[in-house]
C-alpha cells in the first residue's frame, strides 16, 4: 500500500504543482495585461497630447487666415466702393455730355433753319434784283 500512498501523494503534489503553475500563469498574464494597459494608456495620453497640440496649432492658423481673409474682404469692398463711385461719376458726366450734345444739336438745327430761311430770302432778293435789272 505504501506504493499507492506514495502514488496518491505524488498525484496530489502534481495537482498542487499544476495549480501553482496556473496561478503563476494567471499572475504573469495579469502582469502582462497590466503592463500593456499601462503602455496603451501612456501611448493614448501621448497621442491625445500631440493631437491637442496639432488642433491648437490648426486653430491658431485658422484664426490667422480668418483675419487675413477679413482684411482682404474689407480692402476689396473698399476698392469696389471706390470703383462704383467712379463709375457713377463717369455715368453722370456722360449724362451731362449727352444732354449738352442734344441741346447743341437743337441749337444747331435751329441755326440751320434760320440760315436756310435767310438764304432763301437772299435768293429771292437776288432773283428780284436780276429781274429788275
Amino acid at each position: 500500500m505504501k506504493s499507492n500512498e506514495k502514488n496518491e501523494v505524488t498525484l496530489d503534489e502534481l495537482a498542487a504543482m499544476v495549480a501553482r503553475g496556473f496561478d503563476g500563469l494567471n499572475t504573469k498574464i495579469e502582469t502582462e495585461i497590466s503592463s500593456v494597459r499601462k503602455d496603451l494608456h501612456e501611448e493614448i495620453s501621448f497621442v491625445r497630447k500631440e493631437l491637442h497640440e496639432e488642433i491648437s496649432s490648426v486653430k491658431v492658423e485658422l484664426r490667422s487666415f480668418r483675419r487675413e481673409f477679413n482684411d482682404f474682404r474689407s480692402e476689396v469692398r473698399s476698392e469696389f466702393k471706390t470703383l462704383w463711385r467712379e463709375v457713377d461719376n463717369i455715368n453722370n458726366r456722360l449724362d451731362r455730355i449727352e444732354k449738352n450734345k442734344a441741346e447743341e444739336l437743337e441749337l444747331i438745327t435751329g441755326d440751320l433753319l434760320t440760315i436756310k430761311s435767310k438764304v432763301a430770302n437772299l435768293e429771292q432778293k437776288v432773283n428780284k434784283f436780276k429781274l429788275a435789272s
